[in-house]
């Protein structure tokens, strides 16, 4: 997701999000260590800088997260 994209969103959609990918990325750790699924290692990296972004914006915003 771009930071534009990030940045428009209100922040009440940007918790959500934020919830959103945590969960994701919770769930796509824990199904690499269990079945050695490296395919979706790569997508781990995507998915932290989403949350770097949300986390930022949110704190750009004024809101905590």
């Amino acid at each position: 997701m771009k930071i534009d994209e990030v940045r428009s969103m209100q922040v009440a959609d940007l918790r959500k999000m934020l919830l959103e990918l945590k969960r994701e990325l919770m769930n796509i750790r824990f199904r690499v260590k269990m079945a050695a699924d490296n395919v979706l290692s790569g997508k781990i990296g995507k998915i932290k800088k989403d949350v770097a972004r949300a986390m930022m914006t949110l704190r750009e915003k004024g809101a905590k997260h």
